[in-house]
């Protein structure tokens, strides 16, 4: 999968590729500790939580047959008000 992340904070955008989508929504890509490292990474010395970068964009393969999440799904842990003001999702 392909994802586009959404710094809230400075609103840059980046994509980060092959990462599994199961991973962003519940393994180490579903915090903003691995999400944060394709931009500008947070210093951080232990999990940093779900507050800043969010999943704005999910690209799947053609034949890849990953479940194809929902971006609400991607954002599961992040305050809704968040989701809602940077996706119109909540």
């Amino acid at each position: 999968m392909k994802a586009t992340v959404l710094d809230t904070k400075t609103c840059l955008t980046w994509p980060i590729m092959d990462v599994p989508a199961a991973s962003w929504h519940n393994g180490n890509y579903s915090c903003d500790c691995n999400r944060g490292r394709e931009g500008e990474p947070p210093d951080f010395a232990e999990c940093c939580g779900n507050e800043r970068y969010l999943v704005i964009r999910a690209e799947y393969e053609e034949m890849d047959g990953e479940y194809r999440y929902a971006i609400r799904e991607l954002n599961e842990d992040y305050p809704p008000a968040l989701l809602n003001a940077f996706t119109g999702l909540a």
